[in-house]
C-alpha cells in the first residue's frame, strides 16, 4: 500500500487519479490490477475506484474539493503478494460555473448562469423525469430531451414510449449530454427494451453506445406502448449518474 499527499491550492476542484503501468502491458494483462483511494484530511474516504483505467488499473475522481490537503492510496487488488512498479498520475482541474466547459463537479455548463435552458445556475441539469419510476407501472412518458439521473446506488428509471407500428423500430441510446462522461468511465450504462407487457426483455445492451454507454434497438414491433429501462453496469452496479436518453422511432 502507498499513500501520497496531494495539496489543493483553491477550490472548488477537481482531483484526478490514476494508475498505470511503467513497462510493458501491465495493466492490460493483469500483472498489475490496483484500486486507488482518495481521502480526506482526516483520513475519511471521499472515493474508491478498482476500473476506470486501461485494462485492471483504476481511475478515481473527486469532484468540486475545496482547498486543503487530500491523500491518494493504492492498494493491490487482488492481494498484497502483487508485485509491479506502476505510475500514478495526479491532475487539479478547477471548476468555475459558466464558463462552457463542463468539468467533473459540474453536470452540465453551457457557458452562462441562467436557468430555465436545461442547466441551472449552478451548473446542474435541469430533470425531466419524476421519481419514483423504477417499475413500469411507476414510468415516465418520454419527451426530447430527457435528462436524468441514476440515484442514489441501485437506482433504475423506467420510461415509457409510444411506438406507432404496424412494425415500427424503437432505438434506444444513453448519452452525456456532452459532457464526454461515457468516454471517461464516469457514465457507465446497461439498457434494456421491454414488450408492451412491461416484462419481456425485448433487447439489452451495456457498450454499444459511446464509451461505457449504452444502445439497443427493437424491430418489428406492433403499436403500443413499450418501455425502456436503464441503470448501471453490472460490473459497477453501485454508481450513479446523470445521463440523457435518446429515443428514435423508425
Amino acid at each position: 500500500m502507498d499513500v501520497v499527499r496531494v495539496t489543493v491550492p483553491s477550490g472548488p476542484t477537481a482531483l484526478v487519479v490514476g494508475t498505470g503501468d511503467v513497462t510493458s502491458s501491465d495493466c492490460l494483462d493483469g500483472r498489475l490490477d490496483t484500486a486507488v483511494e482518495i481521502l480526506d484530511e482526516s483520513g475519511a474516504l471521499i472515493v474508491r475506484r478498482e476500473f476506470g483505467g486501461v485494462g485492471h488499473c483504476a481511475r478515481a475522481v473527486a469532484p468540486a474539493l475545496p482547498a486543503g490537503d487530500y491523500y491518494v492510496r493504492v492498494t493491490a487488488r487482488v492481494g498484497p503478494e502483487q508485485r509491479a512498479p506502476y505510475g500514478l498520475s495526479v491532475t487539479l482541474v478547477p471548476e468555475v460555473c459558466g464558463d462552457g466547459n463542463a468539468t467533473y463537479g459540474e453536470q452540465c455548463d453551457d457557458g452562462n448562469t441562467t436557468p430555465g435552458d436545461g442547466c441551472s445556475a449552478a451548473c446542474r441539469f435541469e430533470l425531466h423525469e419524476t421519481e419514483p419510476n423504477d417499475t413500469p407501472a411507476q414510468a415516465n412518458t418520454h419527451a426530447a430531451p430527457w435528462l436524468a439521473e441514476i440515484a442514489p446506488a441501485g437506482d433504475v428509471d423506467v420510461v415509457a414510449v409510444n411506438v406507432p407500428g404496424p412494425s415500427s423500430t424503437l432505438i434506444a441510446t444513453v448519452s452525456d449530454n456532452g459532457t464526454e462522461a461515457c468516454m471517461n468511465g464516469r457514465l457507465d450504462s446497461y439498457i434494456e427494451i421491454l414488450g408492451d407487457d412491461g416484462a419481456t426483455v425485448l433487447a439489452s445492451d451495456d457498450d454499444s453506445g459511446a464509451g461505457y454507454c449504452s444502445s439497443a434497438s427493437a424491430t418489428g414491433l406492433a403499436g403500443g406502448t413499450y418501455h425502456v429501462r436503464v441503470r448501471a453496469a453490472e460490473i459497477v452496479p453501485d454508481a450513479t449518474f446523470f445521463y440523457r436518453l435518446n429515443v428514435t422511432l423508425l
